[in-house]
């Protein structure tokens, strides 16, 4: 589009046909003006990945569509400020706005200069390194013993988020040492005990064994991400469409082929009979017949790929969005051993519930307890990560 150039844009009325340009342009890529892309791409053979990236894809531009479309309404507003400058251009130095438009830095230029310098960051205090996860309150979050249970051998920190409740959430960072036998490295053990739970014995308070998921730093990182992602869904009223068994059955089948647990040539078996249907089959027809695939996906699962990698055990951590009984939607989180669904009886009860800004505080402790594990990784235990 040649009208990116800055320089080419000189009035606010063009300005405005930009944006509209912008919007209508962005639109046709979104999910309602590109609906029929995604299973184009399911049939040409495309899964896991490469599905995830068009949806987000689409997505982005239907959120550049609305910012663009915003952008034009707000400069809409400001043409009758134009007028009156068009109607007198000696009032004042608002160079932009004239219709004939003149060079936008020289724009620049005329604008009142500030009467102070801004105030320079402040700097780093103690032993915090500047790129230390802050909480939202500006503050450095601290990687302590939060919960008591750091054992000083495997366990060397500990910290929850309550959230919304019963269930919370906790974090424990795990430091294996090299046996030669066992699962080696740093990871972060992210929790959803329903009766409280102990890291450092695996046990919750009632005495039974519980596996979360320990993600490795980047896998954590990107559940940062993806909490972040869903706290502001929430906060902008978007109300996900219901799954229907259609989405599992997809969102399963997905995860089986992304991880090379199935193959999209493996036929499908009813007891001992083969149907004249693959995987790959399969997913096509659940694509097809998810209503839910052109609308912006909630459901996240992270896996411990990190720590199945180094020796340790298989897990997942689910991210979702979904109602109360009252109708109030959260971020929710469910940690299972394995892939077990978030949606069996059981790992119903291992759900915990977060509002936007304990998903937000649980993102930035995430990101703490991510920091800390590289540097463990690193050999850099040293220093102050709190």
């Amino acid at each position: 589009m040649s009208t990116a150039a800055a320089g080419e844009i000189t009035g606010l009325t063009q300005s405005i046909h930009y944006a509209q340009h912008l919007a209508e342009q962005a639109e046709t890529h979104g999910p309602d003006g590109n609906e029929g892309y995604l299973a184009h791409l399911a049939a040409a053979g495309v899964t896991g990945a490469g599905l995830v990236t068009a949806r987000q894809m689409q997505n982005a531009f239907a959120d550049a569509a609305a910012a663009a479309a915003v952008h034009a309404v707000e400069l809409d507003k400001q043409t009758s400020v134009q007028e009156l400058y068009d109607a007198n251009p000696d009032a004042g130095d608002k160079t932009y706005l004239a219709t004939t438009g003149a060079d936008p830095a020289a724009a620049v230029e005329q604008e009142t200069p500030m009467t102070h310098e801004p105030a320079a960051p402040a700097a780093p205090r103690g032993h915090y390194h500047p790129d230390q996860p802050r909480a939202a309150d500006g503050k450095w979050i601290k990687v302590g013993d939060e919960l008591g249970y750091a054992d000083g051998e495997n366990v060397h920190a500990t910290g929850r988020v309550v959230g919304a409740g019963p269930v919370p959430t906790t974090l424990a960072l795990i430091d294996y040492p090299d046996d030669g036998i066992n699962q080696k490295g740093a990871f972060v053990e992210v929790a959803t005990p329903k009766n409280g739970y102990n890291a450092a014995t695996g046990e919750e308070a009632d005495g039974r064994r519980y596996c979360p998921p320990q993600l490795g730093p980047d896998e954590a990182e990107a559940t940062a991400g993806h909490l972040e992602e869903l706290a502001g869904m929430v906060e902008s009223g978007y109300r996900p469409p219901a799954p229907t068994k259609h989405t599992r059955a997809r969102q399963r089948v997905e995860m089986l082929l992304q991880e090379n647990r199935a193959a999209r040539r493996d036929r499908i078996f009813v007891g001992d009979d083969d149907v004249p249907l693959t995987t790959g089959d399969l997913l096509k027809l659940l694509i097809e017949a998810d209503p839910t695939m052109s609308a912006p996906q909630t459901r996240h699962a992270v896996r411990s790929h990190a720590a199945v990698a180094a020796g340790g055990e298989d897990g997942t951590l689910w991210l979702d969005l979904e109602p109360d009984t009252a109708g109030t939607w959260h971020v929710v989180a469910t940690a299972v051993e394995g892939t077990e669904s978030p949606d069996d009886g059981d790992n119903r009860q291992y759900t915990a519930r977060h509002t936007p800004d304990s998903a937000r505080e649980l993102a930035a402790k995430l990101r703490a307890f991510a920091r800390a594990a590289r540097r463990r990784g690193s050999g850099s235990s040293g220093g102050n990560d709190h």
